[in-house]
């Protein structure tokens, strides 16, 4: 894992400037302050980019594990897809991951 103080730039869903705007303007400008450099993805269907975009592993080198949460339900229109990766692809090498880090475990009382 690369750690987060050798990273040099931070992705965020579009969604996010547009449906909380305070909170985008704050964050746009500590960020900026600290001179990192902030990137908007198009086409996401959720603000969350932590869900859908890959972890880096190594430089140059991702892995995007699957974003299936149980908890959407019939709701699977609202699960940003894979094409996300092409606004991506300059990072390096993407590989795919089977994995699915998103499931909730049924629980029963």
């Amino acid at each position: 894992m690369v750690p987060d103080w050798q990273t040099n730039r931070v992705y965020f869903s579009r969604l996010l400037p547009k449906r909380f705007p305070n909170l985008w303007t704050e964050l746009e400008k500590t960020l900026k302050g600290h001179r990192v450099p902030v990137k908007l993805l198009d086409h996401t269907r959720d603000i969350w980019a932590r869900d859908y975009c890959p972890v880096q592993v190594a430089p140059g080198r991702w892995v995007k594990f699957r974003f299936e949460p149980d908890y959407l339900g019939d709701n699977k229109h609202l699960i940003t897809t894979e094409e996300i990766l092409e606004q991506l692809e300059h990072l390096g090498q993407i590989r795919m991951s089977p994995i699915v880090l998103e499931a909730v475990p049924e629980f029963r009382f």
